[in-house]
């Protein structure tokens, strides 16, 4: 399958997605399912991005061609797309479009990514009782699109069958891992710009938090479900504040700086309240922004605590 989606141009840890240790390293957003605060397990499609270009093939007027491109075009569709294959759990291996991914990053936007997605396999279903039940195949899974298998063309059926059996040949008597050797990733020094566009996106949790919640963007949030978030304060309510704040991040809606200012205000969750820091950090030479923070600093003198330390940030030069 082949789907035009929207990614992010991070790896779901918080980093750039091209910033990458010199080590093989465990990421979060290669696990199949993911369990958020409030115990929804959540698997999707892969969000996040994992190069296959070394950082020394950087081009920085490639990438101001690109971002050019994102201010000159209003239809984010007419953007030419990365492409990607899926390998596991939320992340794609980037086979084209480096470039245009760093461009996304510094501009704020998500990437418009082709991502192939290979065939992962069925669900099934039980029909019948006793010694009459049948498994019948129900759905075709491609990551996090399942596919009514009924509806498929036949040709289409029988060769998922066929891959299926392919892979059960393949995977049988395979016993341990194979082995990965380190190796000089780290070509070149990231300038800072791209470790602070970077917090703008969610991670691979707070994506699990987004299909949890069961919002698509900031457009189907209302200023009712914001009201209504606010006030909602048990582990279900925290974990849907949360997706809201990361939607309304993500998309740069005008609503974000009063919603996180009043999450500060008004929740005391940790967790929420450093998301909502980290927001406001985005929105640099905001005056409502530097009074609210300024005021916050000389309220709370508590020496040591973490959320004076992102607010202190913000007035910190870049």
């Amino acid at each position: 399958m082949i789907a035009d989606m929207m990614v992010c141009p991070t790896d779901g840890e918080g980093r750039f997605y091209w910033d990458i240790p010199d080590r093989a390293a465990v990421y979060q957003a290669s696990a199949d399912c993911i369990y958020t605060q409030a115990f929804h397990c959540e698997s999707g499609l892969p969000v996040y991005l994992y190069p296959t270009q070394g950082a020394d093939r950087m081009n920085s007027q490639r990438v101001e061609y690109y971002r050019q491109k994102y201010r000159e075009y209003g239809n984010k569709d007419r953007i030419p797309r990365a492409v990607a294959y899926h390998i596991c759990g939320s992340m794609g291996a980037l086979l084209d479009g480096h470039h245009k991914v760093c461009a996304a990053a510094l501009e704020g936007e998500l990437v418009r990514c082709l991502t192939i997605i290979p065939f992962g396999g069925f669900t099934y279903r039980v029909d019948g009782a006793g010694k009459d039940r049948t498994l019948m195949k129900q759905n075709a899974v491609f990551a996090g699109i399942e596919i009514n298998f009924q509806e498929l063309d036949g040709r289409i059926r029988k060769e998922l069958e066929m891959e299926e059996e392919r892979h059960r040949n393949a995977y049988h008597g395979v016993n341990e891992a194979a082995a990965i050797e380190n190796g000089p990733l780290v070509t070149r020094a990231w300038e800072p710009e791209y470790a602070r566009c970077a917090c703008r996106y969610p991670d691979a949790e707070e994506y699990a938090e987004i299909l949890a919640s069961g919002m698509k963007d900031s457009r189907s949030i209302t200023d009712e479900d914001i009201k209504e978030s606010l006030l909602d304060c048990s582990r279900e309510g925290d974990e849907r504040f949360s997706a809201l704040l990361s939607l309304l991040t993500i998309d740069g809606d005008s609503r974000l700086k009063n919603v996180a200012m009043k999450c500060i205000e008004n929740r005391k969750d940790y967790g929420l309240q450093k998301k909502a820091f980290r927001s406001l950090l985005q929105l640099k030479e905001d005056q409502e922004v530097e009074e609210f923070l300024i005021r916050y600093l000389v309220e709370e003198p508590v020496v040591g605590d973490k959320l004076r330390d992102l607010a202190y940030s913000y007035f910190e030069e870049p």
